[in-house]
């Protein structure tokens, strides 16, 4: 099945590396848009699927290669959109009754298919080509309409995630350095250069950095056209 946007839906990710405050900001975001008129569905990287738990342990914990980790998380992007798409459509039809006013429905990604660009190309030493090939054939070029990138202080990063109590990141804890922190932001510059996005530091207060990040999405949202 060829995968299509659907109408009235809009798409936003949130990225950046571990432990820059995604779960809490994404979630933030879903809360401020609701206020602000919108309906959300927060998509949380394949984990909201019965196999995307299994593919990204698989990724994590095995010894193939970056060009066979590509084909696996592409193709669970791909079982994970299909899945959010019956879901607001079933949503929209038990919902359908209550006349709710809102201006459509934002479907807001913790990390998408930057993050596998990042981890599996600018770390894994997959092959960009590859990946572009991926994602015309299997995701149908499905990208979104508008990326924050959260940053942090490297001290700050590697603080929070050496405290977890079990590595549940992406992340290795041999990777967690400096000099990680700093390889892995400026593939994010790179990569990031020529899409709608913008980047926003999580070290400012909590509520200036959710102000920012909801003011940066609803203008990229008008610019899409919502």
């Amino acid at each position: 099945m060829k995968l299509e946007r659907m109408q009235g839906v809009r798409y936003v990710s949130i990225e950046g590396l571990d432990a820059v405050g995604k779960d809490t900001h994404t979630q933030a975001l879903s809360d401020l848009l609701v206020a602000n008129g919108y309906n959300t569905y927060i998509a949380h990287h394949g984990y909201d699927t019965p196999y995307g738990n299994d593919i990204i342990q698989a990724v994590k914990e095995s010894h193939m290669s970056g060009d066979s980790e590509l084909a696996l998380l592409f193709t669970m992007w791909y079982l994970n959109i299909l899945m959010i798409h019956r879901n607001i459509e079933t949503g929209y039809r038990v919902n359908k009754t209550t006349h709710r006013r809102c201006y459509g429905t934002v479907v807001i990604f913790n990390r998408y298919i930057d993050s596998t660009y990042i981890y599996q190309v600018g770390m894994g030493g997959a092959s960009p080509e590859l990946f572009h090939q991926y994602n015309r054939e299997i995701l149908n070029s499905f990208m979104m309409d508008y990326t924050v990138i959260l940053t942090a202080l490297p001290e700050t990063v590697l603080r929070r995630t050496k405290a977890r109590p079990e590595l549940t990141t992406l992340d290795s804890k041999e990777q967690l350095s400096t000099n990680h922190h700093e390889v892995m932001h400026e593939l994010y510059l790179s990569h990031m250069q020529d899409r709608k996005c913008t980047f926003i530091s999580t070290e400012l207060p909590i509520a200036e950095v959710q102000t920012s990040i909801l003011e940066s999405v609803l203008s990229g949202l008008k610019v899409a056209g919502v």
